[in-house]
């Protein structure tokens, strides 16, 4: 997301629109300081990461969905496209798939994606005659 760092130097007046932002956050004594002695303000914006309309917490996580999922490699993106976090995190508990918390939706994702694939990728490269599904 954009973050925008706004550097005060010591004894430098705050921009007029910026002192009024600053006025409602902040105290007096605040930025008195911030004036005084100079400071970095940084404003960042953030927002969702995906867009919550198209996901489904309806869909029911089980052992059918599981195995429709590994036998239909080609749909499995499109399976997996309208799940919640928390879903995707319960379909790579139930593939014993590691991942890690902090890890956002598509991130988890792309790694079940890789991951569901990666026998053929492994077979593709080896160039084995077995077939690739």
């Amino acid at each position: 997301m954009p973050k925008v760092d706004i550097i005060i130097k010591p004894s430098e007046q705050l921009p007029k629109e910026l002192a009024t932002f600053l006025t409602g956050k902040f105290s007096a004594k605040d930025l008195e300081k911030l004036e005084k002695f100079g400071g970095r303000i940084q404003v960042s914006v953030t927002a969702p990461f995906s867009d919550r309309k198209h996901q489904d917490k309806n869909v029911f996580i089980n052992d059918y969905f599981i195995k429709n999922l590994i036998t239909d490699l080609s749909n499995a993106e499109k399976n997996l496209k309208p799940l919640t976090k928390k879903q995707l995190f319960e379909i790579a508990g139930r593939l014993n798939f590691p991942v890690t918390s902090k890890s956002t939706t598509q991130e988890v994702r792309d790694s079940l994606i890789k991951f569901l694939n990666s026998e053929n990728t492994w077979l593709s490269i080896s160039g084995s005659t077995k077939n690739v599904k």
